[in-house]
């Protein structure tokens, strides 16, 4: 899977883009994130972000996402990798002026 995310990179627009110092090459700099979707990817969020350096992470989602069997799979996951979790679930689909009071 990994190989054909890599693959799709070649379509990314470059962030910027410069001139090397011997001005013979144009370099280009991309800034993409890793997306990886499929059975069992949640199971692996705990793991990548233990690899990243986390120790304490938020969770974000609402009400009913909170009450779903893959909240399970990422708390189990986050909780596996000894991650200080926060879940916030009270988020709104679309905020309003009133929600941020």
């Amino acid at each position: 899977m990994r190989r054909a995310l890599n693959a799709t990179r070649s379509s990314i627009v470059p962030a910027r883009s410069f001139t090397s110092s011997t001005g013979k090459d144009t370099i280009c700099e991309l800034a993409a994130s890793n997306i990886r979707y499929g059975p069992g990817a949640t199971s692996e969020v705990g793991d990548d972000l233990r690899e990243m350096g986390a120790r304490s992470v938020v969770v974000f989602t609402d009400p009913n996402v909170a009450k779903l069997p893959c909240m399970t799979v990422l708390m189990d996951s986050l909780s596996r990798n000894n991650l200080d979790v926060h879940v916030y679930d009270e988020v709104r689909v679309e905020p309003s002026d009133v929600s941020f009071r």
